[in-house]
């Protein structure tokens, strides 16, 4: 390897993209080439960084990843190139065994109008976590219901620890509304892209949301999802409900011995949700055949044990149903639960989608900050998203 070809990468600063890097240099002896990673801190940027550097025409990258809300628009805008095709023209290793993918991941953050985009290298759904030792001395039982939750949050804030640790900051405010609000029966969007922020359910979604924020941390407006699980993790707060990667960041800490997990509280229904990060080749990449053989080597089921290990999130049937990982890693049986009532509409697949729930994001923390009422922010964030919408070709 040598001279100034390179594979470059650009990667969200993330424990799945960081479990990669344990096969990296037998990944590069195979290509040929070394592999650049410029790494971004922040997801918001991550976004913005990626539609600036990457287009149809050009790009610096030959890879990236790519968050669940986001690939819809990046498929619109001509950003990534059809894995589809790529597969036809490379091929695809004997051993890698693309029907041992959870297919909740491929179908729903991967593919777009058939289409697949994107390999799933962090895929999740959310589950509920919590300490042990504090449910058993309080004489409580895991909360399987939002009203539970509620109680026991209230229950548990004392002697120092907060009752939930939740995420605050910014567009990812959004995602924690939604885990609420789509188990009531109600979405940010109905299935004609009609926003529905003034229904009743989900004004007593963020009215909940209000209560519930009582019992965390002071500065969580300020949690993006590393800081929520760290608060978690540092024993801060006695419980976690939000995405299942969390328990991969919370593992190997001092206290995770008394770590359970559980199926994420229902409301009227039970309902879960699919989300997590692919990885993708940008269009006008030169380097597609050595992207595309690093997708499949950090997907593949060859490596799959040794990567989560590492610390990816799994995205493999095969991890999942694993007795030794069950074993050493009693968190892949609460992901199996939790995936069986995994339904797609979660978020809406829509081009706009990461501008509507940074919309309704900075709308939610004005409310949580007492700046608006529940209605009067959710009213804001309807009228904006219409006009987003409109937009883009949605009115």
């Amino acid at each position: 390897m040598g001279g100034n070809e390179r594979l470059r990468i650009l990667a969200l600063k993330h424990v799945g993209f960081d479990a990669t890097l344990c096969i990296r240099d037998e990944i590069e002896r195979r290509i040929g080439i070394p592999v650049s990673i410029d790494y971004i801190h922040d997801e918001w940027e991550m976004y913005e960084e990626s539609k600036r550097r990457i287009t149809r025409t050009e790009s610096v990258y030959d890879l990236f990843m790519v968050d669940s809300i986001w690939i819809y628009e990046y498929a619109a805008l001509g950003m990534l190139a059809s894995l589809d095709e790529l597969f036809s023209t490379f091929g695809v290793p004997d051993d890698y065994e693309f029907s041992d993918l959870i297919p909740e991941y491929v179908d729903h953050y991967c593919r777009v109008d058939g289409t697949l985009y994107c390999l799933p290298l962090a895929g999740h759904t959310n589950f509920l976590a919590y300490r042990k030792d504090l449910f058993e001395k309080s004489g409580l039982k895991p909360p399987a219901t939002q009203k539970e939750l509620l109680e026991c949050s209230k229950l548990l804030t004392k002697n120092g620890v907060y009752g939930i640790t939740l995420r605050g900051k910014g567009f990812e405010l959004a995602y924690t509304y939604m885990l609420f609000l789509y188990p009531n029966g109600r979405c940010v969007l109905d299935e004609t892209c009609t926003p529905r922020l003034l229904d009743p359910v989900a004004i007593d979604t963020l009215e909940y949301l209000q209560r519930l924020w009582r019992y965390t941390p002071p500065d969580v407006l300020e949690y993006s999802f590393v800081q929520m699980a760290d608060a978690f993790r540092n024993g801060a707060a006695a419980l976690y409900h939000d995405a299942s990667v969390g328990a991969i960041l919370v593992r190997d800490c001092p206290i995770s011995d008394r770590f359970g997990y559980a199926l994420a509280p229902s409301g009227i229904e039970m309902k879960t949700s699919v989300a997590g990060w692919g990885l993708g080749i940008p269009f006008a990449s030169s380097r597609k055949r050595e992207a595309l053989s690093w997708i499949l080597s950090v997907t593949g089921k060859r490596h799959a044990g040794r990567m989560l290990r590492a610390g990816q999130d799994p995205v493999r049937i095969s991890t999942l149903k694993d007795e030794t990982l069950l074993r050493e890693y009693p968190f892949l049986a609460a992901i199996s639960d939790n995936l069986r009532h995994a339904t797609p509409w979660f978020r809406p697949p829509i081009p706009p989608l990461a501008e509507a729930l940074d919309i309704l994001g900075h709308e939610i923390s004005a409310v949580l900050k007492k700046k608006r009422t529940p209605k009067q922010g959710l009213q804001s964030a309807q009228e904006r998203i219409l006009v987003l919408l409109e937009r883009e070709g949605y009115g």
